[in-house]
């Protein structure tokens, strides 16, 4: 692998650098694909599209370490970032996370895209079913295909589960 160039990147939710061929990312924030239309700029969220963009300056490393605090956010990111560092680590990056705070929703997505996850003591991991906030007028149909929808986004989650919870995700929650 060729020596990747110092790197810096520093967002209001989260940093990103790369000394050599070890890199260090701080995730801190909630997760969406776009910043929504009520927030006044992007520093309140970890905006995909941004992230994404960055985390692809990160190449050529051997280790990738990654401190995490998120209550997560939108499933489909989350996913999209998981996918993103599996990637980095099928190309041989080592990925370690730290839960310096928590781990919750999409952010355990992310944790479990790691190959070794080191939650502080007092930290806090929150595996759930998926959900969300619906502000529409529906029929039941449309209703049933929503739900039908958050079936396969959890059972998408809990597929990743056994590696990172030592064989007991088949026995969370249905």
């Amino acid at each position: 692998m060729a020596k990747c160039k110092p790197v810096v990147i520093n967002r209001a939710l989260y940093t990103m650098s790369v000394n050599g061929k070890a890199g260090e990312l701080t995730l801190y924030g909630q997760i969406v694909e776009n910043r929504p239309w009520w927030a006044e700029d992007d520093d309140q969220f970890i905006v995909l599209k941004d992230f994404i963009a960055d985390l692809n300056s990160l190449r050529g490393l051997e280790t990738l370490n990654i401190h995490l605090n998120s209550v997560g956010g939108d499933a489909y990111s989350s996913i999209a970032i998981h996918n993103r560092l599996r990637e980095l680590q099928n190309s041989g990056v080592e990925i370690i996370c730290y839960v310096d705070g928590v781990a919750m929703s999409g952010g355990s997505l992310i944790m479990c895209a790691c190959d070794t996850v080191k939650v502080n003591p007092s930290s806090i991991v929150m595996i759930h079913d998926c959900w969300l906030f619906l502000w529409d007028q529906m029929n039941s149909a449309s209703l049933r295909k929503l739900a039908d929808e958050l079936d396969v986004l959890d059972n998408d989650g809990r597929d990743h589960l056994p590696v990172r919870t030592r064989g007991c995700g088949p026995r969370l929650r249905r």
